[in-house]
Order: structure tokens, then C-alpha cells, then sequence
């Protein structure tokens, strides 16, 4: 146990965030922009890229509610990757993957951009939330990509909605079309 709580703090100063779990109502924000970006979307080709998956909750739920697309978590933290990984294989569902990356660096599993669309999904610290903001603004060209992101705005974007929750901290839920 003191191994496993190690190297979660070692990996938390290396990538200058904890594994954060998102809290039941923001898991159901998430999830209810999600399903709505990806009805008003062609879903042939779609795909849901949970960025910092952490301990893979969210993920596997978006994937369990969408089985016809594939959801992939990409996260850095070990310890949170292999419970993923290990949750996944138990209990499914089948069209979720969880894969070690950075971020920025999108997985080979997800397909060439121009499949279809792409939904990402962020709940990351607001360091990794301006990164990403950096990375979406050197790219080029038409794009559908959408981002739903909690609690942290996408630096250099204007959102095109936000929910405002009823929890303890009033957490806002960010939904950007168009990246």
C-alpha cells in the first residue's frame, strides 16, 4: 500500500495535478453533453476521447451509454491507468480503452482525425487545460471536434455553452464546438 500511495504522489509532482474523480453530478453534466453533441453529430466515424481519465469512472460510463463508439481514456498516472485498465476488463463495457499518453498526443486507437467526429472530454488542472488550449490553436483547417470540459475554461476559446452545477464549489461544465 505505501508503494501504491508512493508512487501516486511521485507521479502527482511529476505531472503537476492529482488523480481528481469527478463527483456524481458532474459526471451526469458530462455525460448529458456528450450524448447531446454526439445526436446532433454524424456519428458514423465518432469518438470520445476522456483526456486525463484518472480512475477510468467516466469513461467507462460515457462508453457503457454509447456502445456503437468507441471511448478512449488517456492518462498519464500509473497507478490510475492500471485500475482503469483492470476495471474495464471486469466489468466492461467492451467499446472503452484506456491507454498511457500524454494528453496532447492522441492515441493511434482513436483513428485519423478525419474519420468523423470527435468529442474530447477534460477535467484537467488549469496548466494541462491552457497546454491543451495551446495545442487546438496551432491546428488547422476545418475541424469537428467538440470539448466538454469541467470546471476549467479552454484558455483563447469562447464556450458555446455552460452549465452551472448545483454542488458545493458551483463547478461549471464547459462545452466548445467547432476546435
Amino acid at each position: 500500500m505505501l508503494l501504491v500511495a508512493g508512487t501516486i504522489f511521485a507521479q502527482t509532482w511529476r505531472l503537476g495535478a492529482p488523480p481528481m474523480p469527478s463527483n456524481r453530478r458532474m459526471r451526469h453534466a458530462i455525460s448529458h453533453l456528450v450524448a447531446m453533441e454526439l445526436a446532433r453529430a454524424n456519428r458514423t466515424g465518432a469518438r470520445v476521447l476522456d483526456l486525463g481519465s484518472g480512475w477510468g469512472g467516466l469513461a467507462r460510463r460515457l462508453a457503457a451509454e454509447h456502445p456503437e463508439i468507441p471511448v478512449v481514456g488517456v492518462e498519464r498516472a500509473l497507478i490510475p491507468l492500471l485500475w482503469s485498465v483492470l476495471m474495464q476488463r471486469l466489468r466492461g463495457p467492451a467499446n472503452a480503452r484506456f491507454v498511457y499518453r500524454d494528453v496532447l498526443t492522441p492515441p493511434a486507437e482513436c483513428g485519423p482525425a478525419q474519420a468523423g467526429p470527435t468529442v474530447l472530454v477534460a477535467y484537467l488542472a488549469p496548466d494541462h487545460m491552457a497546454r491543451l488550449g495551446r495545442a487546438l490553436l496551432e491546428r488547422t483547417g476545418p475541424n469537428e471536434t467538440v470539448l466538454v470540459s469541467a470546471a476549467f475554461a479552454l484558455h483563447g476559446y469562447e464556450p458555446d455553452r455552460v452549465e452551472t452545477l448545483t454542488d458545493l464549489y458551483r463547478t461549471r461544465v464547459y462545452l466548445y464546438r467547432g476546435l
